[in-house]
């Protein structure tokens, strides 16, 4: 059930509100269709009515002018062909003897409901019936008219004003679609505002920017940042100063114990005291790390100023003369009209390269040649040789103290620094094992 509901995607805002909307809107149309037909039916049977009225009172001025004259009613009569076509009536004298009947001598029934019908309007199954006595010849008319005909009209006018929304619901839902997604486009300018903060980048929201409704949110998320600015400085000021504290008692006790080597004959002790001076070493170098890390937390690698980075190799590569075995040991490659420049401090690219050629030194073959080429696609490679890293351990490699199968000291934050130092310039870090082309080898790439 948990594992359900975890997997199950979350629901849109937009997409919920575009159909609560085009739903709403179409039972809405369709409330209105119907209220517009309520009163269409009143206002049609009103206005048929009295054309009914008229239609008599036609009938009836038609037949006492006839009677004056001596004539009779007849179907022949043009001037009743128009009311004849869409009525039926039947017209009595005073005395309650038939005149004329629209209907056929046989429909017994429509003649038996007529002369049943009360004076005025009526209602008969499925006739609509009026009922009128001259009150100058007393002559009585009684006219009725088929309701499936009425039916059939309020029935047109209702789909005329109905199958106009089967067409308009996809119009109206792309149009709700859009109108919601533009509505929504402050929260996605908020995401994109959250997202852009970070352990390096905490800059506060600027709530003035959102809309009323989401300012609360943006100001909340503002303190939140504030408060974490707080910690995250506390913290790197407690690295920072530890670091530092330690490297000048570290130095001290490495060349107490290099001297106190120098000094000792027993060789028993000279190999603990070797162990001493490794661990000192290891220590040293550890702190040294952590100052880094300390700076790095701050931000300080990027910068929106693209500098020549070849200087800069060429002073990590002088770096190692005071150890000629190691500097002989690297190999700069670079091709003509070929270069190598990137929008990061120049501090951050000194460190992030001499964290990589210590660790192909450590981690590299004793005699292995250590090259680093620059190509013409702007990327610099540093390459050693060492046996064929695991896949599995490729994936762990860059994450701090998280180490590959090796048995050198090293402190695991080397490759950490580096791989924080490109997330920060924007650039990209990939590892290779074994090296393209070659059985083995391990190589970084840099690139911006």
């Amino acid at each position: 059930m948990s594992d359900t509901l975890k997997s199950k995607k979350p629901t849109s805002i937009a997409m919920r509100l575009a159909i609560g909307l085009t739903i709403g809107t179409a039972i809405l149309w369709l409330g209105a269709a119907v209220i517009a037909g309520l009163v269409m039916q009143s206002e049609m049977n009103e206005t048929m009515d009295e054309t009914m009225q008229k239609n008599a009172q036609l009938l009836l001025h038609v037949a006492v002018l006839k009677g004056v004259n001596g004539q009779s009613l007849s179907k022949d009569d043009k001037a009743l062909n128009e009311v004849l076509s869409q009525t039926k009536f039947i017209l009595l004298s005073a005395a309650g003897n038939l005149l004329f009947a629209s209907q056929s001598d046989n429909d017994k029934k429509i003649a038996k409901i007529l002369q049943s019908a009360p004076l005025g309007f009526s209602d008969a199954g499925q006739w609509r019936v009026y009922n009128y006595i001259d009150p100058l010849t007393s002559n009585n008319i009684i006219m009725s008219e088929d309701n499936h005909e009425r039916e059939e009209l309020l029935k047109d006018s209702l789909t005329a004003l109905i199958l106009p929304l089967l067409a308009l619901i996809p119009m109206i839902a792309i149009g709700i679609w859009y109108g919601v997604k533009l509505s929504m486009a402050p929260v996605d300018k908020l995401r994109k505002d959250i997202a852009k903060r970070g352990g390096h980048n905490l800059t506060p929201l600027n709530s003035q920017a959102h809309p009323k409704e989401f300012a609360p949110i943006a100001k909340e998320v503002e303190n939140l940042m504030a408060r974490l600015e707080a910690a995250l400085q506390a913290e790197r000021n407690f690295a920072a100063s530890s670091a530092h504290e330690l490297r000048t008692p570290l130095a001290g006790a490495l060349a107490q114990t290099q001297l106190l080597m120098q000094e000792l004959t027993d060789i028993e002790a000279l190999k603990r005291l070797t162990e001493v001076e490794r661990s000192l070493k290891h220590l040293s170098d550890l702190s040294e790390k952590l100052l880094q890390l300390s700076r790095l937390e701050a931000g300080f690698a990027k910068t929106d100023q693209v500098i020549d980075l070849l200087p800069i190799v060429n002073m990590v590569i002088d770096e190692f003369r005071f150890d000629q075995k190691l500097f002989k040991r690297i190999k700069l490659t670079m091709p003509t009209n070929s270069g190598l420049s990137a929008a990061i401090h120049a501090d951050a690219f000194f460190l992030a390269l001499r964290n990589l050629l210590q660790n192909a030194f450590i981690h590299g073959t004793d005699t292995g040649e250590i090259h680093i080429i620059i190509d013409e696609n702007n990327r610099i490679h540093v390459q050693n040789s060492a046996k064929v890293t695991a896949i599995e351990q490729m994936h762990k490699i860059g994450k701090p103290f998280m180490r590959g199968t090796t048995t050198t000291v090293g402190s695991g934050l080397g490759l950490s620094i580096v791989c924080s130092i490109m997330e920060q310039t924007a650039g990209q870090i990939i590892f290779n094992s074994p090296i393209d082309g070659k059985p083995d080898g391990f190589e970084v790439i840099l690139s911006w």
